[in-house]
């Protein structure tokens, strides 16, 4: 009773605010050319069912987990780049893993990234900004900066200022011209004011972020599962009114987990009367067990991803640029299951540790960023 109470006077207090993949030279008889060809034919049968066999073998015995980890100087917060596989502690349940893949920057990757990129086109939050032409122009060269193997999607919220209004503006591809082609319509989609929604519009998820998590990690993932699937929030910092409070901010951060996306962010301070709002009603939210800002901020620090705040529309695409350039510094580390390890349907606790001394022989001090926990994944095929 309390909690759809405080949702209805929150919402009627702030408004729209909240809503935001060889020719042999032999003669040979007519008897003898056949019995070759059929000897031929039943080698390469033969040969294709033990590969397929073997293939079996491996894709029902062979189950890694997959973790991006990012790890800069506590001081500087310069990347660091040149760790080895020795600098490396996987802990899973408090137990040691062996790390039986590891790749870093240089490195010919298996996992190239797979990044959507979502914008929340509310009028009174980030939409501000993203009105602008030369806004979108600033995304599109930072995306540019990937390296050419990685994907890039664009998904818009909020479209035409209607609240739960998403579509996607290009799905995952290489082609960066089609991606800053998919950026430049984005003025277009801002709307003049906030809109609620009603009940004869369609295309309308009243689960905002709820809705979009749902749908990249369902498309996203199943047709890239041999990619790191990567969502970067442009947004203000107001949480979702779906996602006001934590039990349900929980369940989108496990299903993150679950399906090992990376979640980012770049959050823009808030209009003065908003940021006021925030102020009035946060007592009431933290007495309700919820919570109208810092969802982008927990999600990103529960996947191994980056929060940053933006003090000028200019810094989006700085902000942006360093996100890219973070993704790339990324080591991938890996560690494979047992046979016995079975998927029990929970989320395993994963911490990541890193030692490395400098050159006068110190210890570092260094600053990870990994994903806290992980799901047991499928029987997957070896990666080529």
């Amino acid at each position: 009773m309390f909690r759809r109470w405080f949702s209805t006077a929150s919402l009627s207090l702030l408004g729209s605010l909240f809503f935001i993949s060889p020719t042999l030279l032999t003669v040979r008889t007519v008897a003898q050319e056949r019995a070759i060809k059929t000897r031929q034919s039943h080698e390469q049968r033969s040969s294709t069912r033990v590969q397929e066999n073997s293939e079996e073998v491996v894709r029902v015995n062979t189950r890694v987990v997959f973790v991006d980890v990012l790890v800069k100087d506590k001081r500087t917060g310069a990347r660091v780049t040149d760790l080895t596989r020795d600098n490396f502690e996987i802990l899973a349940d408090g137990k040691r893993r062996t790390i039986s893949y590891f790749s870093r920057e240089g490195d010919v990757r298996d996992r190239p990234l797979a990044l959507v990129l979502v914008l929340d086109l509310r009028p009174s939050g980030a939409g501000r900004f993203l009105r602008r032409p030369e806004f979108a122009e600033s995304l599109s060269r930072a995306l540019a900066k990937l390296p050419p193997e990685d994907e890039v999607a664009v998904m818009a919220t909020c479209i035409d200022g209607i609240f739960g209004k998403r579509a996607w503006l290009t799905k995952l591809t290489r082609d960066r011209a089609k991606v800053a082609a998919a950026l430049a319509t984005v003025p277009n989609l801002v709307g003049p004011y906030p809109i609620a929604p009603t009940a004869d519009m369609k295309d309308v998820d009243d689960q905002e972020m709820k809705g979009v998590v749902r749908e990249i990690t369902r498309s996203v993932t199943s047709e890239r599962p041999n990619s790191q699937a990567v969502m970067v929030y442009v947004s203000d910092d107001l949480n979702t009114s779906d996602l006001l409070f934590t039990e349900e901010r929980n369940k989108v951060s496990a299903q993150l987990i679950q399906n090992n996306v990376i979640f980012s962010a770049l959050t823009y301070k808030r209009l003065k009367i908003v940021q006021a709002a925030v102020v009035t009603l946060t007592p009431l939210a933290i007495l309700g067990g919820g919570s109208f800002t810092g969802n982008a901020r927990h999600f990103a620090k529960q996947t191994g991803g980056e929060a940053i705040d933006v003090r000028s529309p200019e810094e989006y695409a700085a902000g942006l640029e360093r996100i890219v350039g973070d993704l790339a510094a990324r080591y991938t580390l890996g560690f494979t299951l047992g046979e016995d390890e079975a998927d029990d349907g929970r989320m395993h606790r994963l911490e990541v540790k890193v030692k490395a001394r400098d050159a006068r022989g110190k210890e570092r001090k260094l600053i990870v960023y990994a994903r806290r926990g992980y799901y047991v994944p499928k029987a997957t095929a070896p990666m080529k």
